[in-house]
């Protein structure tokens, strides 16, 4: 896969590179100047290869043939291309692994559905009617008690008299 960040980092390493040894050139041709003629043969040797550097120079900066100053700004807008493109491609790919998920999910649920019938255990179901045996335990003695109540005052025990007769 190409690494726009990594071209575009050389490229400007480079480049500064050059740059730097262009300047160390002219400084160093400078100094023989002040000592030398320009038939020397350190000069001679100094102009040519400041003359390779700005060439090489020239070359790195007009990659595709555009000016001078253009060459690293078409790799820099190239390399935000790339970038856009690149996340556009992530994009798709995560929608494309969301998706395939869902589908797996889906068709196992629809494969599966035949099995996942709930069994409700026996203690959770309910009859029709449940009887409350406090309250008709409560009932039961009320009633014994009114049914006592009836023979009692129906007959009373021997040696009581009845109020009345």
């Amino acid at each position: 896969m190409a690494a726009p960040e990594g071209q575009l980092g050389t490229a400007v390493l480079q480049l500064g590179a050059l740059q730097g040894r262009l300047q160390a050139k002219q400084v160093e041709l400078g100094t023989l100047l002040r000592f030398a003629t320009n038939d020397n043969m350190q000069v001679q040797a100094a102009r040519a290869e400041i003359a390779g550097l700005q060439g090489q120079i020239g070359q790195s900066l007009s990659q595709s043939g555009s000016p001078a100053a253009a060459g690293l700004a078409a790799m820099a807008a190239k390399d935000a291309e790339y970038f856009n493109l690149y996340r556009d491609v992530q994009f798709a790919q995560v929608l494309y692994q969301i998706y395939t998920r869902y589908l797996e999910s889906t068709t196992i649920d629809e494969m599966s559905a035949s099995d996942n019938v709930d069994i409700i255990d026996q203690p959770y179901l309910e009859p029709a009617w449940q009887i409350n045996i406090a309250p008709v335990g409560l009932l039961a003695v009320v009633l014994l008690l009114a049914v006592a109540s009836e023979f009692y005052l129906v007959r009373p025990p021997a040696g009581w008299a009845r109020h009345g007769a």
